[in-house]
């Protein structure tokens, strides 16, 4: 059984593909906190240019990421994020590591987008408004609260109908003794779900 030309000469092309990027390197590939990173971006994006299949390496390049969070190198983590984002720009995982990152770094214009690019990738997935909160509350627990508003402040853009996001921005508001903007959050909560405890309960205790 023989397939069309065309079919034939797309896997031809996928086996160059798959030859040039699955080599000595990427098979060992592996980094620790004092990976050049880089490098390492030069090396994978030159191995994978033009290719339409490749190996995924997004574990390794997120757990990579982590390692220097962990070292709170976060100009690092945030290059590592990048280059995971633009070498698997499919994924909805990368991208949200990479806001997350972006966000961290003060840079939320980029931030914004990065997610919004996830949540239409997979809205149900890591980029989800219940992730989303889990996400804020985080970095808040990382002693990164304004990074956490900033997060809560996009994601409440993107999914303008989940009172929970509200809520917790109300909650981080408060630890900054920014108290109007906190009962304007627990207020936008209770108008999304009226039955929403917490935020009554903040809302008797501010007003």
């Amino acid at each position: 059984m023989r397939f069309n030309e065309a079919f034939e000469k797309l896997v031809i092309k996928w086996n160059q593909d798959w030859t040039r990027s699955w080599n000595d390197y990427t098979r060992r590939f592996w980094f620790t906190a004092g990976s050049d990173v880089n490098n390492i971006g030069d090396n994978l994006s030159r191995l994978f240019a033009g290719a339409e299949i490749y190996p995924n390496l997004i574990t390794q390049l997120l757990e990579l990421r982590q390692s220097f969070e962990t070292q709170k190198d976060w100009e690092k983590a945030g290059e590592t994020a990048r280059i995971a984002a633009s070498l698997y720009p499919q994924s909805d995982t990368t991208n949200t590591y990479f806001a997350i990152s972006l966000v961290i770094l003060g840079r939320t214009d980029e931030a914004r987008q990065s997610l919004k690019k996830a949540v239409a990738i997979n809205s149900k997935g890591i980029a989800s408004a219940r992730v989303s909160n889990q996400v804020a509350l985080a970095l808040a627990g990382a002693n990164k609260l304004d990074a956490g508003i900033e997060w809560l402040r996009i994601a409440t853009e993107i999914y303008s109908k989940e009172a929970a996001l509200y809520g917790t921005l109300g909650d981080f508001y408060l630890k900054q003794n920014q108290r109007e903007s906190a009962i304007n959050a627990y207020k936008k909560a209770l108008e999304l779900d009226p039955k929403f405890e917490h935020a009554k309960e903040m809302l008797k205790k501010l007003m």
